[in-house]
Parts: C-alpha cells; sequence; structure tokens
C-alpha cells in the first residue's frame, strides 16, 4: 500500500514537471546538459572519488603494504550497490532507452559500448570479491592488479559518458524527458532499493575519501 501510494505520488510529480519542462530552447542550448544528465553527471563525481581511494589501496599493496580488506569491502560495497544498482540502474533502465528513443541509430554503438563496459566493471568486482575469500600473500597482488583495471575502465566510461552523452543531451533530449527521467530516477532510489540508501553510500563515499586524505 506504502508503495502505491508513492507511486501516485511520482506520477503527480512527473506529470507537473514535464509540465514545466516545456519552455522553449534557446538556440545556444543544443549541447547543454538536462537535469536528469547533470544529476548522473555530480553522481560521476562521487564514484571519482571512491576510484581515487581505489587507486591508492592498489598502489599502496604494490609498493609492499599489507592490503586493507575493510577499505576494499568498501569499495566493492559501493561498487555493487551505489555504482552498479543505482547510477548504472539508473542508466540502463531509465536513461540509455531513452536516449535511443530521441538520437536513434546515432547513439545505438555507443550505448551497447556503455553497456558493455558496465558488465565489465560488474565481473572486475565479482572476482574481486571472490579473491577476498583467500589469504595468500599473492591474491593481494592480484587484487591490485583488478583494483587498477576497474580504476582505468571506470574513469574513461566516466569520461565518454560526461563528454560525448551527457554534455550533448540538449541536442537530442526535450526538456520534458530530461524532467521525466528525474521522476524514474526518483522512484529507483526511494521506492526500488529504498529510502536513505542513495545517501547511505554517499556517507560511504565520504569515509573512504577521508580515510584516503588521513594516510
Amino acid at each position: 500500500m506504502r508503495k502505491m501510494a508513492y507511486g501516485l505520488i511520482v506520477l503527480g510529480t512527473g506529470l507537473g514537471v514535464m509540465l514545466l519542462g516545456r519552455e522553449r530552447r534557446s538556440a545556444y542550448e543544443g549541447e547543454s546538459a538536462g537535469p536528469a544528465s547533470r544529476q548522473l553527471m555530480a553522481e560521476h563525481e562521487v564514484i571519482l572519488e571512491v576510484l581515487r581511494v581505489a587507486e591508492s589501496e592498489a598502489d599502496r599493496i604494490r609498493r609492499g603494504f599489507n592490503m586493507d580488506d575493510n577499505r576494499v569491502r568498501d569499495i566493492v560495497d559501493f561498487s555493487r550497490n551505489f555504482i552498479d544498482r543505482c547510477h548504472h540502474g539508473k542508466e540502463e533502465r531509465f536513461y540509455f532507452p531513452t536516449a535511443q528513443i530521441y538520437a536513434g541509430q546515432r547513439v545505438y554503438s555507443f550505448l551497447d559500448e556503455l553497456t558493455a563496459e558496465h558488465a565489465y566493471g560488474r565481473a572486475i568486482m565479482e572476482e574481486i570479491d571472490y579473491l577476498l575469500g583467500n589469504k595468500e600473500r599473492e591474491v593481494a597482488k592480484l587484487i591490485a592488479e583488478r583494483l587498477s583495471m576497474y580504476v582505468s575502465t571506470m574513469r574513461r566510461h566516466l569520461h565518454r559518458e560526461n563528454t560525448q552523452l551527457y554534455r550533448k543531451s540538449g541536442a537530442f533530449l526535450p526538456n520534458t524527458e530530461e524532467y521525466a527521467l528525474l521522476v524514474g530516477f526518483d522512484r529507483l532510489e526511494n521506492v526500488d532499493l529504498g529510502i536513505g540508501f542513495h545517501e547511505r553510500y554517499h556517507r560511504l563515499a565520504e569515509d573512504l575519501s577521508e580515510g584516503f586524505l588521513r594516510r
């Protein structure tokens, strides 16, 4: 019942923001990011903070320091939940299909590549999680290698999304669709994942980043 009531609220909000989004664009807004695109780009900044921590941990292991198991588990947790379930969920369930409808063949192959990179990052994290159960010293080096692979893959991935998709979204996504996408994002965060999910992982990113700065 609570989810149904929330769904009705979301639907009403969606109709409202779609009407708000009907303003005309100026000729200079063809490659500007709309509100849904800006939300995804803001989440990229949070992800980049955790990638810096992952890169630092991989470097420490390579320099001979003992691996911080808890830190690596937190990185895996953040990747699986904030990056994959929340951020990639918004992209794959809402943003990418909408972009395909409006941009058509211009983005088909590009979005396929981005989706494949999501799957590749997911596979790396699955392997790291499996390796964490093995206490042999050589395993830490394998984890460091895979952390580095994940960082390089995701940094390139986020850069491509920012520069080739989101900042250019004004060229193909109407304002009405950008605002409607926000309704889907909100439903994923607060209904599918649960109220407080998003904030919990923002705090985890902050904790990881602060621990990185204290070293």
